[in-house]
């Protein structure tokens, strides 16, 4: 059972993919907030709040392994 509090980031720029998967953690008892580019994510508060990151890594813009580098720095 996720403990409450944490929030898994879903960063996708295919919205089926994203909406999909949102889905899929939320009926699993996971609070979840979506992004449609790694941009939109950084920009947000959800990059202090996210506890889990799940990313396309062929994004549009900065991929998401360019991401996880910058998250890392």
């Amino acid at each position: 059972m996720p403990k409450q509090g944490h929030v898994v980031a879903i960063i996708d720029d295919d919205a089926s993919m994203l909406n999909g998967l949102s889905r899929l953690l939320t009926v699993s008892g996971f609070e979840t907030e979506r992004f449609a580019s790694a941009e939109a994510f950084l920009g947000s508060v959800a990059v202090s709040r996210a506890t889990c990151l799940v990313l396309d890594i062929q994004l549009s813009g900065m991929s998401g392994i360019e991401l996880r580098r910058r998250l890392l720095n």
